[in-house]
């Protein structure tokens, strides 16, 4: 029997923001515990909140790039449940009018192809605090309570049940991301809880059933997401199967075991309570602050996508390749805009730029090669004044020393020989010194060319120009037979 999987995402994704969402402390949860909190943040009788308006454009360009409908006014509710790192006993959020509606985000899959997932509201609200449970004997049974995480300001990106795999949601999930860094609305970051990720997964017999919606929460990598669907689907189907019966929880993921496991039985949107924030009067968007916020709109990747394969005529492959970082298509975009070379440019960041970044363990933004310093150590083994096997050898001491390509050559005499003459001298000398290998070739054994490539580089200790010596041994090679 064939099932039908059905996914839906929550997604939390912390804004990058100075401050708090309702108050002014400094938005740094990775600060020594509970440094960045105030009276508001902690919920102490009598506090008044007031909205993050940052937080609100960052909202507002999330719903420009998923194309969603921003609404005119957009109310602030009380969610209430009660938790430890809670201590209002409340988190302020958007429940019935959210700030973006009826959006869609559009996924890329293999060979250009693509599939689109609705996006059903996205809406602003705060972050909790964070809890910590030690494992040593000192602290056992004691958990402690880190509140500079809460009231950091959240978007909550909810999608159509339009997913039917794990891989569908690992792939949606990665264009999100990418998204929200080249917005510069969140960094991403999931180890560190700046991007948080529920599954809502359903399996039924056929289209016309619908099956009872299982929650995965607590996932810290999109492969776990992946892992923690493709898990869960195959273990309702064997339910299924066995004529059991699934009933709607809450489930997390156990990286240890890869397995789901309780938590509790879900929980229903009454069980919260929402009512509206008595504390904040509604938000209206007007229409002026919608002009500035597209106004000031970064590039999003696919019209990046678009310059990069119609101005520079890279591939698919390429272009998704350089995508995968806002600041990897950065540095490859003020590069490209100072030489002719872009296809070659791009070869040489992905490859070899990349391969001494992951050696040396530096950033890709590395002060010591800049895009111009890789642009001119490309174009000096482009227009053939170093061989390509130089110029991978001259990269990593550029990292090192903080060196100029040209300086490096000009200091270590690696300038590649492209006189004609010169070269055809030494390649009549391997010819002719080495004259069974010479025979071994008129007779017919073509193997033995590389022989005399390598005696020349020899020669000139590999400065020699590659193609001149292949031109001028194959001229003088055919002159012999």
């Amino acid at each position: 029997m064939e099932f039908i999987i059905t996914i839906g995402l929550e997604i939390h994704a912390q804004l990058l923001t100075e401050s708090k969402m309702f108050c002014r402390c400094p938005n740094n949860y990775g600060d020594i515990p509970n440094r960045n909190i105030c009276p508001v943040c902690l919920g102490y009788p009598g506090i008044l909140p007031v909205p993050n308006e940052k937080a609100l454009e960052h909202a507002l360009k999330l719903g420009f790039a998923t194309k969603s409908r921003i609404e005119e006014i957009a109310y602030f509710a009380r969610k209430n449940y009660f938790y430890p790192d809670l201590p209002k006993g409340y988190q302020i959020t958007q429940y019935e009018n959210p700030i973006c509606t009826d959006g869609k985000l559009k996924v890329p899959r293999d060979k250009g192809e693509h599939f689109e997932v609705r996006i059903r509201r996205i809406h602003l609200e705060e972050d909790a605090g964070k809890n910590f449970h030690p494992e040593n004997e000192q602290d056992e049974g004691i958990s402690y309570i880190d509140y500079n995480r809460g009231g950091i300001p959240l978007v909550e990106i909810v999608t159509e049940p339009d997913l039917h795999s794990g891989e569908e949601a690992y792939l949606f999930l990665n264009k999100l991301k990418q998204l929200l860094e080249y917005l510069e609305v969140c960094s991403g970051d999931m180890e560190k809880g700046a991007l948080r990720c529920d599954v809502n997964i359903d399996v039924a017999r056929n289209e016309k059933e619908h099956g009872v919606i299982v929650e995965i929460k607590n996932m810290n990598s999109f492969s776990n997401v992946r892992k923690a669907i493709d898990y869960e689907a195959q273990r309702q189907i064997d339910m299924l199967e066995k004529g059991e019966m699934i009933f709607k929880e809450t489930r997390t993921w156990d990286e240890r075991i890869s397995e789901t496991r309780l938590l509790r039985r879900k929980e229903k949107a009454e069980d919260y309570r929402y009512f509206p924030e008595p504390d904040l009067i509604p938000v209206r968007i007007s229409d002026e602050l919608k002009k500035i916020v597209k106004e000031n709109m970064p590039a999003l990747p696919s019209e990046i996508e678009e310059t990069f394969k119609r101005e520079y005529n890279l591939s698919d492959y390429i272009s998704s390749e350089l995508l995968a970082s806002k600041q990897l298509s950065q540095f490859y975009v003020e590069g490209a805009a100072i030489t002719e070379y872009k296809k070659e440019l791009a070869n040489w960041l992905l490859v070899e730029y990349l391969r001494v970044i992951k050696e040396k363990n530096l950033d890709i933004r590395n002060p010591a090669i800049g895009p111009a310093d890789l642009v001119e150590l490309v174009e000096l083994a482009c227009r053939g004044e170093i061989s390509q096997a130089t110029g991978k050898e001259i990269l990593p001491l550029m990292a090192e020393t903080g060196k100029k390509a040209k300086e490096i050559v000009e200091e270590k005499g690696l300038k590649q020989i492209s006189d004609k003459s010169f070269i055809r001298e030494l390649v009549i000398n391997a010819v002719e010194g080495n004259p069974k290998v010479k025979e071994q070739y008129i007779s017919g054994k073509e193997a033995v060319y590389g022989f005399f490539i390598g005696q020349v580089m020899k020669a000139t200790k590999g400065k020699a120009d590659p193609s001149i010596i292949d031109e001028l041994l194959k001229e003088y090679l055919s002159s012999l037979k």
